[in-house]
């Protein structure tokens, strides 16, 4: 069995407790990472409701906007996925006409 919420536990946790100069570091954005996937992994759940799906893609959106604020090996894969998240949580036409300020700041900064 899959246990995402525990992958999102131990990442927090871990958040938590590491200094600002270690989050920041390659293991750091990667634990970033893996707690992302998660929370994406979390919102594919046949059994959550809409509101649980989207409060999971949040999640994840937030993690992969952290990881794109550093350079490294996971800034162009948290761009990428950070749009494809924003894309399953607005829907159709989200990169077009965002309908919230999470949507409208991401195409903000991804056009630029």
């Amino acid at each position: 069995k899959k246990d995402y919420q525990v992958v999102i536990d131990e990442a927090t946790e871990w958040f938590r407790s590491a200094s600002p100069s270690r989050r920041a570091t390659t293991v750091g954005l990667g634990i970033l990472w893996e707690q992302a996937r998660a929370y994406e992994k979390l919102s594919e759940r046949e059994d959550a409701s809409k509101g649980e799906r989207d409060a999971a893609i949040r999640q994840a959106v937030k993690s992969v906007q952290t990881i794109r604020r550093y350079p490294g090996q996971y800034r162009d894969l948290a761009a990428s996925k950070e749009r494809e998240l924003l894309r399953r949580l607005q829907g159709d036409g989200a990169s077009d006409n965002p309908q919230d300020f999470l949507a409208a700041s991401s195409l903000g900064r991804n056009s630029s």
